[in-house]
């Protein structure tokens, strides 16, 4: 079982065999995973989860990046979900956003500071003093917001979703 703090969903998790379950991955009612274990793959329902998350993580947080920016008045051209290691979002000078699909994982607050935090960088695209000072207007507690992303623990995560498992 996990939990999807952002969404505010609890999921189970249930396994069969992989032969029987279509396309490895079978999502069940309410709230519940099937997933298909293969004895000769021992990451492929490590990675079946990890494509549902990431799914989950573009339909849930794209159109909040998108409503956040029509807000402000800014826009930006394009938005990928990634399985980032060490970032939680970043911004291109193309003005793409990028975002971890693993922001699912953390309270809706810290993911809203992290979208700011992206959006803030369509206009100042670096963290000078005017960057914080943009950001401060929008968000005026993104320093407590910042300390408290610091605190972050990769145990907080679920370890099917740990950055590197979707590439073995």
């Amino acid at each position: 079982m996990f939990y999807i703090e952002t969404l505010g969903e609890t999921w189970s998790v249930d396994y069969g065999r992989v032969d029987e379950i279509p396309k490895g991955l079978l999502v069940n009612g309410e709230h519940t995973l099937t997933v298909g274990v293969d004895p000769r793959d021992v990451f492929h329902g490590a990675r079946k989860l990890q494509g549902w998350l990431h799914q989950k993580a573009r339909a849930s947080l794209l159109p909040w990046l998108t409503s956040l920016a029509v807000d402000r008045g800014l826009s930006f051209k394009r938005t990928y979900v990634k399985n980032q290691v060490s970032l939680w979002g970043s911004c291109s000078k193309k003005r793409n956003i990028n975002l971890n699909r693993n922001l699912l994982f953390l309270p809706k607050h810290l993911v809203e500071y992290v979208l700011h935090h992206e959006l803030t960088h369509l206009e100042h695209l670096n963290h000078s003093g005017r960057f914080w000072s943009t950001f401060t207007r929008v968000l005026p507690n993104c320093r407590e917001l910042r300390r408290e992303m610091k605190s972050l623990s990769p145990d907080d995560m679920p370890l099917w979703a740990s950055p590197g498992l979707d590439s073995v």
